[in-house]
């Protein structure tokens, strides 16, 4: 692909406009964690959330929560936890009450709990090696989990559900190379 005089000046003036927002959002990011660990702190504090040896553990402050409560109660958004609440309580009545299917429980658990065995076989494999160096390993899970994808992908059209083709970036890949030469 090949760019114009016009095109190479305004993707320049793009790219450094842009870059200099990405800087200020970086420094922006670094501000809003800074002030999240305070308020992590505060509200650990005030609330006695303690570790085990006694001392105040911000670190077990549930930001999602803290970020629910602060949208319903500054910015007027409806509380997506409350909602998540009420669900949870209907399913669990249903399931309690025995209105489910206690077969299709009973297969869901053992499946998940198949699945469970399975991770902790493939964890156990790769521990079992003892000559492969771990950058190796490395490669050979990211290999594998790429074949599995596929394997994956085959096993749930041919039952039938529906698969997103992954996207192929190599156009993108190729337009960033260009654009990283002409800028930088």
């Amino acid at each position: 692909m090949e760019l114009n005089t016009n095109e190479k000046q305004e993707l320049k003036e793009l790219y450094k406009k842009l870059n200099n927002l990405y800087k200020e959002r970086a420094k922006l990011e670094v501000l809003k964690k800074n002030r999240e660990e305070s308020l992590k702190e505060e509200i650990a504090s005030v609330c006695e959330i303690k570790n085990k040896q006694g001392e105040t553990d911000a670190k077990r402050v549930k930001m999602p929560l803290i970020n629910a409560i602060l949208d319903e109660l500054y910015k007027e958004k409806p509380n997506k936890k409350e909602e998540e609440i009420s669900l949870y309580e209907t399913y669990k009545e249903a399931i309690s009450r025995n209105k489910i299917n206690k077969d299709c429980i009973t297969n869901f658990l053992s499946s998940t709990e198949s699945l469970n065995e399975n991770a902790a076989f493939i964890k156990e494999s790769f521990k079992d090696s003892t000559l492969l160096s771990k950058e190796v390993l490395d490669a050979l899970s990211a290999l594998l989990k790429e074949e599995y994808k596929l394997h994956l992908n085959d096993a749930l059209s041919k039952e039938g559900y529906e698969i997103k083709e992954p996207k192929d970036n190599a156009e993108l890949e190729a337009l960033k190379e260009l654009i990283k030469g002409l800028v930088g």
